[in-house]
């Protein structure tokens, strides 16, 4: 029999049959991948459904398995492969059943090459931590979604409170509140921590109130002063211009506290400078040929029609929106000044952030700083009218190549560089690092930039221009000796 599973659960000749593993077939693959039947035909149903698209809708899948289990046990093993990394949940706007679920690719990567090495460093991978938070959270999208009723969260939040594993769970026991104020608080919690959606509150009242009469008074202890969803300083009530008031959390998934809000947004934190578009004077900008063309393509790409049209196309494939881009090149070749007119150019107030400057700054307290960075950088796009620019400016200094030993300065540029990983990977907005050292990034970050430009000295042709736009007063015949 083939090791490439994947084959194997694609074959049937109907986009929308569901390959349904039976006997040897069901009892190998769920020895692969260390899980029973039920979830072994959940998998099959998933995988079957990418030939269609990235991810289904949750009700799809459990029609297609419909008469392999019921329900509670459809739920229960959903949640399970979630936790083992192998499922993914995905959150849209919309109606009941706009919770979406699709394969992993560390399941892909698994079931393609059928391998029991593969399948045993995706679990020492995965820290056991994570799992419990990965449940939990799988938990609460269910229940946002009404799959699974208010007792059954409050039974889930409270056993995973009292294990106390994570700095959240930890952080909530230690509150005089009564059990169902804790599992609202840890609710908001993880939807704002993971999805990063703060949580409107009235309709938080009405997901946990049992009637109408019940959710207003919910909503009105929620939020008046000394509500006691503010215990613990995890949460901060925000106004919205759009959504009236919103929950937001204050702790990052690392565990450090992010930055205090304040009138609907952060206080922007010390390592970051604003600069408005409309403050920046519109400068000429002349370059070669080739990125020329490559520049124009990015200018392009970022303006609000086209953005917004590539970020609703990444949406639908239950992609991260983020655009990252590497600008290289020698000091002096205008790689700032590219970034200050693309901001011009499309109306995005940039966010810059100094790293040479910074790191000996903070060096001690790097990974705490560079989370409320980005963590900042996440509410503000959510918020404004479009989305800014996140510029890493000498950005060489944090995405070089991660270092081999034990010191704690190696530790600690580890650590930052881990972070900073995770945040590419899932980065909604838009990222513009520049260097003159591209040979020191390390491949990992290298791979996740969408548009790698390398400045140089103009070429002749370029010359001729630019001499020409700033030394108007030579003979035109002059230009090109110059240049």
């Amino acid at each position: 029999m083939s090791n490439n599973w994947i084959h194997i659960l694609l074959k049937p000749e109907n986009e929308e049959d569901a390959v349904m593993p039976e006997g040897e077939t069901s009892h190998a693959l769920a020895a692969l991948l260390e899980c029973t039947r039920e979830q072994v035909l959940i998998i099959a149903a998933c995988v079957t459904r990418t030939k269609v698209t990235k991810s289904s809708r949750f009700h799809q899948i459990q029609q297609l398995v419909h008469s392999y289990m019921d329900d509670g046990l459809f739920i229960n093993s959903v949640i399970e492969l979630v936790s083992m990394g192998f499922l993914v949940f995905q959150m849209e706007e919309g109606g009941d059943e706009a919770l979406c679920i699709g394969v992993s690719n560390q399941l892909l990567e698994i079931l393609r090459t059928g391998s029991k090495t593969q399948m045993k460093k995706h679990r020492r991978a995965l820290a056991k931590d994570d799992r419990a938070l990965l449940r939990i959270h799988a938990v609460a999208l269910l229940f946002l979604h009404r799959r699974v009723t208010v007792d059954e969260w409050r039974r889930t939040a409270t056993g995973f409170v009292t294990k106390r594993r994570h700095t959240l769970a930890q952080r909530i026991s230690a509150l005089s509140s009564d059990k169902h104020i804790r599992s609202v608080i840890l609710f908001t919690c993880l939807i704002h921590m993971i999805d990063r959606q703060s949580v409107n509150l009235m309709r938080l009242a009405d997901l946990f109130a049992l009637n109408r009469i019940q959710s207003v008074r919910m909503y009105e202890e929620w939020n008046a002063p000394g509500s006691p969803l503010l215990e613990g300083d995890l949460l901060v009530i925000e106004d919205s211009p759009f959504n009236g008031k919103e929950l937001v959390c204050k702790l990052s998934l690392t565990g450090v506290e992010r930055v205090s809000a304040h009138h609907g947004y952060a206080t922007p934190p010390a390592v970051l400078t604003t600069i408005k578009w409309a403050d920046i004077q519109k400068t000429k900008l002349i370059y070669n040929r080739d990125l020329q063309q490559k520049t124009d393509e990015l200018f392009q790409l970022l303006t609000p029609a086209a953005y917004t049209q590539y970020s609703n196309l990444r949406q639908s494939e239950q992609r991260p929106t983020g655009i990252a881009v590497l600008l290289s090149g020698n000091p002096g070749t205008g790689k700032t000044e590219l970034v200050r007119q693309l901001a011009k150019y499309t109306g995005r107030d940039i966010l810059m952030f100094e790293v040479a400057q910074q790191r000996s700054k903070y060096f001690g307290d790097s990974e705490k700083k560079i989370q409320q960075l980005f963590d900042y950088y996440a509410l503000v796009a959510r918020k404004a009218e479009r989305v800014p620019i996140l510029c890493f400016n000498e950005a060489d200094s944090v995405f070089q190549t991660r270092a081999v030993g034990g010191n704690n300065t190696t530790q600690t540029e580890n650590a930052v560089q881990t972070l900073l990983l995770n945040e590419m990977e899932k980065f909604n907005g838009i990222l513009v690092c520049t260097t003159n050292f591209p040979r020191n990034f390390d491949p990992a970050y290298t791979r996740r930039f969408l548009y790698r430009m390398q400045r140089g000295v103009p070429g002749v042709e370029a010359g001729v221009e630019w001499v020409g736009d700033y030394v108007r007063l030579l003979a035109s015949g002059w230009y090109g000796r110059l240049a």
